[in-house]
């Protein structure tokens, strides 16, 4: 069998081109409302009226992530306008860290959060979290009742000495020598703080 040949155009080509497709560039109709009206979508979609709480899964909501431009425009107003709450378990301020440093990435208040204390002795991880206030400068807003538990009384009195300390450009050294007091009388009142 003879292969057929193609019919050459005058310019040399195949006369079947492939029609390039030329689609027309989608508008999105959020996109072409006026700023203005967008803000006061996104505030009406992202808003919540109780605290969001922050654990290791906590995502933004998918309208964030839907395009740069609304993630640019829609970012602010789910950060800075939502109260977010963790909550510290065991001195663990791990998860609160990680929130904190996520945000201060993206340039968002930080003072928009409480935690709460959930404790259960632990020095390693009280000493972790007082290292990280005196480095940082950075204080994790307390949610504590004005009757505290031992536990409760405890990080406060730690997280203050901590913070004092970052303010007064002392090093960690001299806080933590300032803290082991702290550590000996929380001890005489539950001994799993000597552990």
């Amino acid at each position: 069998m003879a292969k057929r040949k193609r019919a050459k155009n005058s310019s040399g080509g195949s006369s079947r081109k492939k029609a390039k497709a030329t689609a027309p560039p989608v508008v999105s109709r959020l996109m072409s409302l006026p700023p203005e009206l967008r803000n006061s979508i996104y505030e009406y979609v992202l808003l919540e009226p109780d605290d969001i709480d922050v654990d290791t899964n906590l995502l933004p909501p998918a309208l964030i992530q839907v395009s740069p431009q609304i993630k640019a425009e829609a970012s602010g107003i789910w950060y800075a306008q939502n109260q977010f709450h963790n909550d510290i378990i065991d001195c663990n301020i791990e998860v609160a860290m990680k929130w904190r440093w996520h945000i201060l990435r993206l340039g968002m208040p930080t003072s928009n959060g409480t935690s709460a204390i959930l404790p259960s002795p632990n020095w390693t991880n009280l000493l972790r979290w007082c290292q990280y206030v005196c480095a940082s400068g950075q204080a994790i807003r307390l949610n504590l009742e004005d009757d505290l538990n031992p536990e409760e009384a405890v990080v406060e009195a730690a997280h203050a000495i901590a913070y004092e300390h970052c303010y007064d450009n002392r090093t960690w050294e001299e806080c933590k020598l300032v803290l082991e007091p702290l550590r000996r009388i929380a001890g005489i009142v539950d001994n799993r703080w000597l552990l």
